[in-house]
């Protein structure tokens, strides 16, 4: 039976509610708060009674579920806002555990003829039995426990099966091969495929190619996962090219190969918290041969467990971005970690790139069987670019850290390596470069540098204790750091100490052949500090930290003018013996130092060693315990006579202007203590120096703070007047103002304008004129004049331009004098005027039709002018506002 899909539980059930009312259709849900459901996919209960429905949910986003299947038990309905929604514990969560435990109990059909005696040949049944739950789309296929063992005459061989996982529970289901030349479990082009909880059991040895356990051809998304794996003729776990694999908590023991060998290209590969116990050759391999092409890369060895390999530990030979990390080496008959290319006609693979070992724990490499090959506890060889951080290496049988010469481009930080038989770290090749690393209690050196080139440095190295062997090299004592043959090499910040008695170490650091050579910042307390033999040249020396005085019996090799600290003092070696480079006393070319004592008068210090005389240039910086009580004080060292203390103008200081407890520097010169520092100079006071900020002057030596207030924002005038030129003189208030707008601006008041001009008034100004804010009453005069002949019943439009207060109308009959007649002001007239006015022989109307010229509404700005006479006159309109 396929096992059906059970679902996480919510630990005690939180519920929630529906944020929106649910249709009895809805496929999306939404809740108001979805964090109380586990993440889908899921079962949730809506409901909390005999009518609840329990819904399949496949997708959860913010408080919505999605692709809902409704009434997945229980009866879909609607549901209201509010109704209460959980993660309880079904009826399909008790029947699906029941049927998938029964499942996973049961045995295979009878028909498959499988037996598991551990006798019988069970191979074709096995593979009728797992192809047919393949066929009938199984994805997980149960390998229930044999009564002894499935034995099995040939491989169980799967080829481009997908989304297949065979499983079992783990010892309880073991898988014997009767056969050494082919593996037990073959993947070929499968993808998402596994193998989870079996036991793989081998024939043994010897060994022989392709006797794997488990085989994984050019597989994707693939992993081997709790399987147990024993006595195998070849590799426990064989990858062979593929991607996206995963090796985890595999238990391989007893193998004739490798335990776990990751080749042919494949990438993407991790293991991780896999035990491997006992590995024919290298516990943990990835190697990349350059007959199969692309080297391999992405691989990750994390936290893995190695004992017993009679090889190495773990390996990687030719791969590329391999990180081996966290992993615990224990006992190995070669390297614990072994970084290298494999040159030999037989392998020929890749070089390494790109390699981190980091933080791992490796014992006693190299000594687990007979050796094979080299047996130190991290070795690189021919590779690029391999990063060596926080690693321990303890008790291997050579070397704890290893680069041979082909090897370039190597950092190491923070590396420990103790108890090891030869050296600490023995490094060759280019571009190596190392920090904060530690050898402690090795046979031999600390650190030892073969042939190292100029491109090397080696920095940050603690050498504690070595040559517990007590041992000679060819160069006489072991030493705690010895480079030989390294042309060019930086060497820095060393300590390199021996704490036995007596000395184990002769010397604490010896460069031998190693010119050009540049060292700097040692600690050491051994009797030999720093040797130098064979060819010196060019060798830069920095200053090295001692424990005792230097000796004529620690002399070797140093270079003439080589210094050394002890004390508090320095040594410097002139070619046959160290002469102390003792301060002068006069404290002219160095300055003395003293907290005072005495008075505010007369100040008192001391120094050591005590100055014989007054000499110009003697420097002192005093820290005054009091503040000066007198104007000229003077400064006594120790029984020499009192000076005064003078600015460095010559000015006294005024009383209380030297600060308790604020440093003050003075150099003897002539009959006075001078201050280094000049008195300050100039005229500035608080009322020429704005507000808030501080200055020193001549007559402010100790500092001031300015008056002068600084205006911001508008700002209204004290005043305003007027220049004999008409120009305003305004009045701003004392102060600093930046100017401009906003911030700048004066503020000249209408009472203070009219202050400075009596003539800006309402009378002065026309009707409707607004001048700063006094509005005009002025009415301006307007007049109007036409002259013409007025024939016989004729008719004139005039149109003055404005509405007239007044109309004259001036007539010369022929051969008469002129008569002048005037209309009335407007809203003045008689009643007989009320509709039209007529005088002289004339009408005057607006310009329309009679009657419309009412002069009690005023008068019109245009007319019109009838002559209402048989008669020809001379005539002048004339019209006045």
């Amino acid at each position: 039976m396929v096992q059906k899909p059970m679902y996480p539980a919510q630990i005690s059930s939180p519920g929630t509610e529906l944020g929106v009312a649910a249709t009895i259709s809805a496929k999306e849900i939404t809740l108001l708060d979805a964090s109380k459901l586990p993440d889908a996919p899921n079962v949730a209960t809506i409901g909390s009674d005999e009518t609840a429905e329990v819904v399949l949910y496949t997708g959860k986003t913010g408080n919505k579920l999605t692709g809902v299947t409704r009434g997945f038990q229980g009866a879909a309905k609607s549901w209201s806002i509010g109704a209460r929604v959980a993660r309880y514990f079904t009826a399909y969560d008790h029947d699906t555990l029941v049927d998938n435990v029964r499942d996973a109990a049961g045995t295979i059909p009878p028909f498959y003829n499988v037996s598991g005696n551990g006798v019988a040949d069970d191979r074709a049944g096995l593979m009728g039995y797992i192809t047919a739950k393949i066929a009938d789309g199984a994805q997980r296929v149960f390998l229930p426990p044999a009564a002894v063992e499935y034995r099995i005459s040939a491989p169980l061989r799967f080829d481009a099966v997908k989304d297949f996982v065979l499983y079992g529970v783990g010892y309880r289901s073991p898988i014997k091969a009767d056969y050494n030349t082919d593996a037990v479990l073959i993947f070929s082009r499968c993808e998402r495929v596994g193998v989870e909880n079996l036991r793989i059991v081998g024939p043994g040895g010897p060994r022989q190619s392709g006797g794997d356990g488990i085989e994984f051809d050019l597989c994707t998304t693939f992993h081997a996962r709790g399987v147990i794996i024993e006595n195998t003729a070849a590799a426990g776990i064989y990858v062979g090219g593929g991607s996206e694999g995963t090796i985890e908590r595999c238990r391989v023991r007893s193998t004739q190969a490798d335990g776990i060998h990751i080749t042919e290209g494949a990438f993407d590969i991790d293991v991780v918290r896999c035990r491997v116990f006992d590995s024919g050759d290298d516990g943990i391999a990835t190697v990349s041969y350059k007959r199969h092409g692309a080297a391999c890369f992405g691989i990750r060895i994390h936290e893995n467990f190695v004992r017993d390999s009679r090889s190495r530990g773990i390996t990687n030979v030719g791969s590329i971005s391999v990180d081996i990390s966290q992993n615990d080496i224990e006992n190995t008959s070669s390297c614990g970690i072994l970084v290298h290319r494999d040159g030999t006609a037989d392998y020929d693979t890749h070089a390494p790139i790109d390699t981190t070992v980091a933080d791992n724990k490796i014992r006693n490499a190299g000594k687990y069987i007979a050796h094979r090959g080299s047996y130190n506890g991290i070795e690189v060889g021919e590779s690029t670019k391999t990063k060596i951080t926080n690693n321990t290496i303890v008790g291997s049988d050579a070397n704890g850290v290893v680069t041979q010469a082909n090897a370039t481009y190597v950092f190491l930080d923070g590396n420990t390596s103790e108890q090891n038989i030869e050296a600490g770290f023995k490094f060759s090749g280019s571009c190596i470069s190392g920090g904060a690393n530690t050898a402690n209690n090795n046979g031999k050196q600390g650190v030892l540098m073969v042939a190292l080139d100029r491109t090397s440095d080696m920095g940050n190295f603690m050498v504690v204790d070595n040559n517990t062997s007590n041992t000679t090299n060819s160069h006489g004592g072991v030493d705690n750091f010895f480079a030989d043959g390294c042309d060019g090499v930086r060497i820095g910040n060393i300590v390199s100490m021996d704490n036995r008695v007596p000395y184990l170490i002769e010397r604490a650091i010896q460069l031998h052949n190693s010119p050009n050579a540049k060292i700097a910042c040692f600690t050491m307390n051994v009797g030999s500090r720093l040797v130098l033999t064979g060819t010196t040249a060019n060798i830069e020396t920095a200053p090295f930290t001692v424990d005792a005085v230097p000796t004529a019996a620690n002399l070797i090799g140093y270079k003439i003018g080589q210094i050394v600290y002890y004390g508090g003092e320095s040594y410097c070696w002139d070619g046959s013996a160290w002469n102390a480079l003792a301060n002068k006393a006069d404290y002219v070319r160095q300055s003395g130092y003293a907290a005072t004592t005495g008075t505010g008068a007369v100040y008192t210090a001391t120094l050591s060693p005590q100055p014989a005389a007054l000499v110009d240039g003697l420097s002192i910086t005093i820290v005054p315990h009091v503040a000066n009580t007198v104007a000229d004080p003077t400064l006594k060292i120790g029984a020499l006579t009192a000076l005064p203390i003078r600015r460095q103008s010559g000015g006294t200081f005024a009383a209380g202007s030297i600060k308790a407890g604020a440093p003050l520097s003075v150099v003897k010169v002539g009959n006075y203590f001078l201050a280094r520092s000049a008195a300050p100079t100039g005229d500035a006071s608080p009322a020429t120096v704005l507000n808030g900020n501080t200055f020193m002057s001549a007559a402010y030596p100790d500092g001031e703070t300015g008056t002068v207030p600084v205006l911001t924002g508008i700002r209204n005038a004290t005043g305003a007047a007027q220049w004999g030129d008409g120009g305003i003189a305004v009045y701003p208030e004392r102060g600093y103002q930046k100017g401009g707008a906003g911030d700048g601006e004066i503020k000249v008041t209408q009472s203070q304008l009219i202050q400075a001009e009596p003539d800006l008034a309402a009378r002065n100004i026309l009707e409707g004129v607004n001048m700063f804010g006094v509005v005009g009453t002025v009415t301006p005069r307007r007049y109007f004049a036409q002259r013409y002949n007025a024939g016989a019943y004729s008719v004139n439009e005039v149109n003055f331009g404005f509405i007239p207060r007044s109309i004259i109308i001036s007539i010369l009959p022929p051969g008469g004098t002129w008569r002048v007649y005037q209309t009335v002001n407007s809203g003045v007239v008689n009643q007989d005027q009320a509709k039209y006015t007529q005088f002289a022989g004339f009408v005057l109307c607006k310009s329309g039709t009679y009657n419309e010229f009412n002069v009690n509404e005023g008068l019109p700005q245009a007319l019109r002018v009838y002559a209402n006479s048989g008669s020809t006159y001379d005539t002048m309109i004339e019209a006045f506002g």
